[in-house]
């Protein structure tokens, strides 16, 4: 059984990388949902390259110089933006979108 958070959250992805591809690159229908999940997963591909590299670079040593509450303060805003998104995706309408997505 799948993870549900995760397919929930491919999914959001998807309908917004379908929204996007189809108002602002005027795609054939035949052509949206394939172009839109290819770009989702090159995506994701390219975002676990760089933090492979920057693993592999120990850049984010430098995070031990910055105060406790800066780096606290901005954990807590992402937890809070990524709380915000799931109350907008679970109160979209009926058809199962959302304007917010």
């Amino acid at each position: 059984c799948p993870d549900i958070t995760f397919t929930l959250f491919m999914q959001a992805g998807q309908i917004s990388v379908y929204h996007q591809f189809k108002e602002h690159h005027r795609l054939s229908p035949d052509l949206l949902e394939p172009t839109a999940t290819f770009a989702l997963r090159l995506n994701a591909l390219l975002l676990g390259l760089l933090f492979w590299v920057l693993g592999k670079l120990h850049v984010m040593a430098a995070l031990r110089y910055l105060p406790y509450p800066v780096v606290a303060g901005f954990l807590a805003m992402i937890g809070a933006a990524v709380i915000k998104g799931a109350f907008k995706i679970l109160l979209a309408d009926k058809q199962g979108e959302s304007e917010y997505v």
